[in-house]
């Protein structure tokens, strides 16, 4: 339910957070809370903005959803910008995601998979191309991409990006912690991690010297990007 009142989508200059304003506003706040919760801290310090129907929510409601992002660490727009009509967003989604998948339009429109659900122990997905997935990929289960591979939730199975051989790809988590890490032909076993890493902390998993290291990844890098 939370998932069909609030979606979250990257664009060059920030999140859009979109709202579906039929629902009741308990229910759109609870919904909202969880659904940035649930992204384990990887939406923390990015700027956000509102995209609803005209008119539909009080400026009170706003004030209110408002403090809700705060609490959990996302940053508004100035508020002549915060909210959009909801027709004005594809050409800039389509642009955030290239940005962080590394992908021209035409690849992303071809070969990335969005997935929302928790990957169960014993499943095995497989695909051509990059793969987002809102949920987590828990121990026993396994993910292989032919591409990148982006996880708004937490890594505990096993997971294997540029499976094809492509060593420029990557993996980011907000919780990194596989049983086996895969990219390309490299292999690695819960990568040690640098320990200057804050627990929570989202993480990339890339190719450095034939290697495969595990670095801080910068959640509001996505959000400064103009």
């Amino acid at each position: 339910m939370a998932q069909s009142i609030v979606t979250i989508k990257g664009t060059p200059k920030c999140l859009v957070i979109h709202i579906d304003t039929k629902y009741d506003f308990a229910d759109i706040k609870s919904a909202l809370r969880k659904h940035i919760n649930h992204a384990n801290g990887f939406f923390v310090d990015a700027k956000y903005r509102f995209q609803t129907s005209p008119g539909s929510l009080t400026n009170e409601q706003y004030i209110i959803l408002e403090q809700v992002c705060s609490e959990c660490g996302l940053i508004p727009i100035p508020s002549s910008e915060t909210t959009v009509p909801e027709n004005n967003t594809s050409g800039d989604e389509q642009k955030g995601l290239e940005m962080i998948l590394g992908v021209s339009d035409d690849e992303l429109e071809q070969q990335s998979h969005f997935i929302s659900k928790n990957i169960r122990n014993g499943e095995k997905l497989s695909f051509k191309g990059n793969v987002i997935l809102l949920g987590d990929i828990n121990p026993g289960s396994e993910i292989v991409a032919s591409g990148n591979i982006v996880v708004m939730g937490s890594v505990k199975g096993m997971v294997h990006a540029g499976a094809e051989g492509d060593l420029n790809s990557f993996i980011i988590a907000s919780i990194l912690d596989p049983l086996q890490i895969r990219i390309g032909k490299l292999i690695a076993c819960k990568p040690e991690k640098n320990t200057s890493i804050k627990k929570h902390t989202p993480e990339i998993a890339r190719v450095d010297n034939n290697q495969i290291v595990v670095l801080p990844y910068l959640t509001g890098a996505l959000a400064q990007i103009s």
